[in-house]
């Protein structure tokens, strides 16, 4: 995965693999496609600027 080449923590990383799973789990259970997108992105964001 590409996410563990990133140049961060660890836990980081773990966590963002996680919301990625969620993110695809939600999709393929009929979520809009564009909302899940932009929703990972910001909960991303926000769990890096909590540091994880």
């Amino acid at each position: 995965s590409q996410v563990f080449r990133l140049n961060l923590p660890e836990h980081l990383k773990v966590q963002i693999i996680e919301l990625i799973g969620e993110t695809d789990f939600r999709i393929s259970q009929g979520g809009d496609e564009e909302v899940q997108i932009m929703a990972l992105l910001a909960r991303i964001r926000l769990a890096a600027l909590k540091g994880g």
